[in-house]
């Protein structure tokens, strides 16, 4: 057996192990529906186990860029992890995750974000993290004002450059060029998973001033639809909600807002909701080096409190952070909570950092 990175030559071995497991004859193949993973290209990103040429076990990983404020996490993302039915039970799937977590800390990324939460994960310091805001809006729920100015319609191509801008000033976001929109929206990586399909709907006036991404069921029952991505204006995004409803027939729509889009959910504080955690789990692959890429951020969040004047030292089994000369020291679970987690439980003279991250099952699922 030998664990090694993808070569451009392995990606169609890649797909079809991917598509047995992942795929019915309703869905498109995991090759159209994640690129940034199965595209010979970028194949070499990924890892897998090999038994005499043969491709048995397999984990994507793809390599992205998120902005917080005026910082910059350079991190990957970790998903289509799947092993060959005749080869399960073997081990495989954590011998290449243990190669995986050994050769990030070669590159410069400071954080795993996991698409899965089981025990292979869980037991190697991947943990739940975040608050999402949970809202289902059905016939009855739904009654936003639209303006009579407004124009509300379907996206097409030349609107690339709009949405773009729109995405782009996003205060917390993954970083996505007009050339990556393009490519995820086609691509319809979450979607697909859940047997759905893109549909882009704008607001209009003066220019586009907010968009949605929605997945839309397949067949004709509409059923259950969900917010995939958006961006703009709040005042254009909840009429959007409605005109998706409006506009596909949906019985339903799904949407979920994480914590820090306090704007956003001041307007939808009158609607019932639930709270879960942002999708999948987090591993933090550096201490030091995320605070250092998280450095912009803090600075302008925490700057009187905190000044330069802070300092992160890890080892195998905790993490000692210094503010001012007030030292506590965390566990790795206890820290990834300390960091991440609005609600986590404040430590004494210490503020909590509450980083927020984008939900991480929109376009850039992977």
């Amino acid at each position: 057996m030998e664990v090694r990175r993808l070569l451009p030559e392995d990606s169609q071995q890649a797909i079809r192990l991917s598509d047995s497991i992942f795929r019915d004859e309703e869905q498109k193949s995991m090759g159209e529906a994640f690129p940034a993973i199965f595209s010979p290209d970028v194949i070499s990103q990924s890892y897998g186990m090999f038994d005499e040429g043969k491709l048995i076990a397999f984990m994507g990983l793809v390599p992205s860029m998120i902005r917080i404020g005026d910082a910059t996490l350079h991190v990957y993302s970790l998903g289509s992890v799947c092993t060959d039915p005749e080869y399960r039970g073997k081990g495989a799937a954590g011998q290449i995750l243990s190669m995986i977590l050994d050769d990030l800390q070669k590159t410069e990324a400071s954080l795993l974000l996991v698409s899965g939460d089981r025990s292979l994960y869980t037991r190697v310091g991947c943990q739940h993290f975040g608050k999402m805001h949970k809202f289902k809006f059905n016939d009855e729920m739904v009654s936003f004002s639209q303006e009579s100015t407004v124009t509300y319609r379907e996206g097409h191509s030349l609107d690339v450059q709009a949405i773009a801008r729109l995405a782009d000033q996003r205060k917390v976001a993954y970083i996505q060029t007009p050339y990556d929109l393009v490519q995820l929206i086609h691509a319809e990586a979450y979607a697909s998973c859940i047997k759905r399909y893109h549909k882009v709907l704008v607001a209009e006036k003066d220019g586009v001033q907010a968009f949605l991404v929605v997945g839309v069921p397949y067949g004709e029952d509409a059923g259950e639809g969900i917010v995939v991505e958006w961006a703009g204006s709040v005042e254009f995004i909840l009429p959007l909600l409605e005109e998706a409803k409006r506009c596909y027939g949906l019985k339903q729509l799904t949407f979920k807002v994480p914590w820090q889009e306090t704007e956003l959910l001041a307007k939808l504080s009158a609607f019932p909701h639930s709270v879960e955690g942002n999708q999948g789990t987090l591993y933090i692959v550096n201490e030091r080096r995320l605070f250092q890429q998280l450095n912009p951020y803090i600075t302008d969040r925490y700057g009187l409190e905190l000044g330069v004047n802070y300092d992160v030292k890890s080892t195998e089994d905790t993490v000692e952070f210094t503010i001012n000369g007030d030292k506590s020291v965390f566990s790795r679970t206890e820290f990834l909570s300390f960091v991440f987690n609005p609600d986590a439980e404040a430590q004494p003279g210490f503020p909590n950092i509450s980083v927020p991250l984008p939900y991480t099952a929109g376009l850039n699922y992977i």
